[in-house]
């Protein structure tokens, strides 16, 4: 490493290349990239959910890196749909979503005329039946397999806790202790040391 402060762009350009990440170019005023920039530091980006941002932050920064010169102000649906196009189902329906959020703000804070993301429309997704519960044989060959005290049993009761609601443990509880209701809280541990 060049011994420079580290603001400066020779050790910038160093440490980047050190680290195996290419540089990001500055962006000019008036590109998406620039946009890219001043949406993610807004209040706007800030408000959602760490997990998204950091889910946006990717999307953005990949649209950044691929579209970054284009100016904001010609960005159309067709260049949105073009975008879309490389991705299918919940990837897409993902990247839209970023780029609605992008758009309502560089429509509400970035002077942008139009919303080129109206219209779009989302990917039909395919129905699934979600996550089938385990059989009572299933139950018994991982019972028998992971022994009690293990960690994979352990997570396989977080995740059996988790995935049945309190109302589905009390109902076999009742079932099979025909316990009165004061002692809901018993039966449901009942149950899950007779199945765990």
């Amino acid at each position: 490493m060049p011994d420079l402060p580290p603001d400066d762009p020779a050790f910038l350009n160093a440490y980047a290349k050190a680290a195996g990440v290419r540089p990001r170019r500055p962006s000019r005023e008036g590109s998406i990239a620039s946009g890219v920039e001043l949406y993610q530091a807004s209040d706007q980006f800030r408000a959602l959910a760490q997990g998204t941002r950091d889910a946006r932050r990717r999307m953005l920064d990949d649209v950044a890196e691929r579209y970054g010169n284009a100016s904001r102000r010609d960005l159309e649906s067709k260049h949105i749909t073009k975008d879309l196009s490389g991705f299918s189902a919940h990837a897409r329906n993902n990247r839209l979503k970023m780029w609605r959020g992008f758009c309502k703000w560089m429509v509400e804070h970035d002077d942008l005329p139009h919303d080129p993301s109206d219209g779009l429309k989302k990917s039909p997704i395919t129905k699934s039946d979600g996550h089938v519960p385990w059989s009572h044989d299933e139950i018994e060959a991982f019972r028998t397999y992971w022994p009690l005290g293990s960690v994979e049993r352990l997570e396989e009761v977080k995740r059996y806790i988790r995935d049945f609601s309190k109302r589905e443990a009390l109902s076999r509880a009742k079932e099979e202790q025909k316990v009165p209701r004061r002692g809901e809280k018993q039966c449901i541990i009942k149950v899950l040391e007779r199945y765990w």
